[in-house]
């Protein structure tokens, strides 16, 4: 009720927050972008973890948004901030590093969509052994990587 004061209608408040989690996506998927193209042993996962854990409501927002049809209403930059990841692959694959029978752009947004799903489901997610939510999601971050590797890169594990 105290956020209607700053902005003039519902839809203007949902504007702004889309633009949020339209930011906050894109440095994600920069941190993405990151351990995906590293080729060192050691990747961000610390980083992308974290980023995600301080502040994991975009994701459910932002799968919220997606769901429920508001596809078009996405911030540009949201829209955007995947097409210099989808550039790279294809010059990769134009190079031999990414097999050319995968079709770039929809393989990336099918496992972006599953990595959407899993941030989005954080909060829910069943852990054993003791582990804390954090670590449970650093190892289903560290299988999705791989998956994206696998997927993308020949020869990279």
């Amino acid at each position: 009720q105290a956020l209607m004061h700053h902005f003039p209608t519902k839809k203007s408040l949902r504007d702004a927050v889309l633009e949020l989690v339209g930011v906050l996506a894109q440095e994600f998927l920069l941190l993405l972008a990151g351990s995906i193209f590293s080729n060192q042993e050691d990747d961000p996962l610390a980083d992308l973890v974290s980023t995600f854990a301080e502040r994991p409501y975009w994701a459910q927002f932002l799968l919220r948004e997606l769901l429920d049809g508001h596809f078009e209403e996405l911030p540009d930059s949201l829209l955007n901030s995947q097409m210099p990841i989808i550039d790279g692959l294809l010059e990769a694959q134009r190079q031999g590093l990414v097999s050319a029978e995968i079709d770039v752009e929809a393989m990336l947004t099918n496992l972006n969509m599953l990595l959407l799903t899993t941030l989005a489901t954080f909060e829910m997610a069943i852990t054993r052994d003791g582990h804390t939510a954090e670590e449970w999601m650093q190892r289903r971050l560290a299988e999705i990587l791989r998956l994206y590797r696998m997927t993308l890169f020949a020869g990279k594990k």
